[in-house]
């Protein structure tokens, strides 16, 4: 949902989304070995699957005219996202059962130095339930368009993924 000020100048955005998956799946190869496939057959490697995934984030984008030189668009926003993977597979032992949450937040703006010039800088924070720590995530980006059909950027930023599991990359080792 997106609602702006009568100028256009600040607008307000809510987002969700989700997905659900809950799946019985069938993981491995037939084994060569005879007596591996005996046991194969008498407990084949069948799984189940659940997963779901939900996010929810709000930002506020403002923009002030004649900010020193030119147009800034400040964005201050916030999201929160859950996944929780439920995916076991008895006749391999195999149990993940895992909950990740993780909130952030982040500022940046968005300055129009020049019709040709625009300087991006920008930070974020996360808190991920898997790391002690807060996570910080700067990042800075120059445009420079010196005509109409080209344009140059020269960015720095860092960024990071969280551990965690996801259960199509943990199946692979069971496919042979």
């Amino acid at each position: 949902y997106e609602i702006s000020s009568e100028d256009y100048r600040t607008s307000f955005v809510v987002y969700t989304a989700g997905q659900y998956t809950k799946r019985k799946h069938f993981t491995g190869i037939v084994p060569d070995d005879p007596a591996e496939l005996q046991e194969y057959n008498n407990n084949p490697p069948y799984g189940n699957s659940k997963n779901y995934t939900m996010q929810v984030g709000a930002q506020l984008n403002h923009t002030v005219l004649d900010f020193i030189q030119g147009n800034n668009t400040f964005t201050f926003g916030m999201e929160y996202v859950v996944d929780d993977v439920y995916d076991v597979i008895e006749a391999y032992d195999y149990l993940i059962d895992q909950n990740s949450r993780n909130i952030g937040a982040f500022i940046q703006s968005d300055w129009e130095i020049t019709r040709k010039t625009t300087l991006l800088a920008g930070i974020r924070a996360d808190k991920h339930n898997f790391v002690d720590n807060l996570i910080v995530n700067p990042r800075i980006s120059l445009l420079f368009k010196p005509g109409l059909n080209t344009q140059l950027r020269a960015s720095w930023s860092t960024g990071f993924r969280a551990p965690q599991a996801f259960d199509a990359d943990m199946h692979i080792a069971f496919s042979g």
